[in-house]
Formats: C-alpha cells, sequence, structure tokens
C-alpha cells in the first residue's frame, strides 16, 4: 500500500506499507540525494557485501532463539529443538570465521563472536533445564507408582 501525493512539478510518495522485512542499504552515489535505500526482497541485496549478508543471517538466527527461549516455555518441551538451534550456532560461527572474518571489522568480529557465545550459553541454559524438569516428572512419577 503507498499514497503518491502529485501536482503538475512534483509527484511525492506520502507513505508506503510493505508485509516483507526491510534490508537497508546505505548509498554510496553521491550524485543522488537518498540516503538510504531499503528492499524488500533478499534475491536484490548485493552479492559482494558479505558482511551485510551475514547480520541479516545473525540477525534472523537471533530472533529465532529469542522466540524460542522467551516466549517457549511448554511442559511438553524436548531438548532436540535445543539441539538443533545449537547445531544452528555452531554452523553461523564456522560460517563467521571461515567466510566472513576478511569482510568484518576486528572489533565488530569479536563481538558476534561474544553474542554467539552467549546465544550458546542461554541455550545451554535452557537445556538444563529441561534434562531438570524431566528428572522431577521422573522422580515424582516413581514416587506415585
Amino acid at each position: 500500500m503507498y499514497i503518491i501525493k502529485k501536482s503538475k512539478n512534483d509527484a511525492s510518495i506520502i507513505y508506503m506499507e510493505y508485509d516483507n522485512k526491510a534490508y537497508p542499504i546505505k548509498n554510496k552515489n553521491n550524485s543522488m540525494h537518498v540516503d538510504t535505500i531499503y528492499l524488500y526482497d533478499k534475491k536484490y541485496l548485493p552479492k559482494d557485501n558479505n558482511a551485510l549478508s551475514f547480520t541479516l543471517a545473525f540477525n534472523d538466527l537471533t530472533n529465532i532463539i529469542f522466540n524460542y527461549l522467551y516466549n517457549n516455555f511448554d511442559d511438553e518441551d524436548d531438548s532436540s529443538t535445543t539441539d538443533l538451534l545449537l547445531g544452528e550456532l555452531d554452523k553461523l560461527k564456522n560460517d563467521l570465521e571461515s567466510k566472513y572474518k576478511e569482510f568484518l571489522k576486528r572489533e565488530e568480529y569479536y563481538q558476534y563472536l561474544d553474542k554467539i557465545t552467549f546465544l550458546k550459553e542461554e541455550l545451554s541454559n535452557r537445556k538444563e533445564i529441561i534434562k531438570y524438569r524431566e528428572n522431577i516428572n521422573n522422580i515424582i512419577s516413581g514416587k506415585s507408582r
């Protein structure tokens, strides 16, 4: 959905709304007076901007992990989801070290490593909580028999 205000000399977009997630890209062309361009489809992202593609992958995985950790506390929770997310974090860390390290600044690289370590610790804590619940349930069900 968008609204365009049009006159004889000028046409400007007043409001735009998209269903898809926006991917901001800074304008490097100084001849145009545009600060930021927003792309709404990943396939149009520039291929040479590897730091941006890692940032997008990291943010997507972080959102999934935080939604799992803080919004999904079910009684039937099993550790397979946690193991899957830990595997994805390991894969992302390997990609960071092998593919994207050369494109990131040193400080950014270490910040990403710290964030990945934090997420791994949170998932490990969740896994221990699940084990603790299972042990408590086994003890309670064993005593009731």
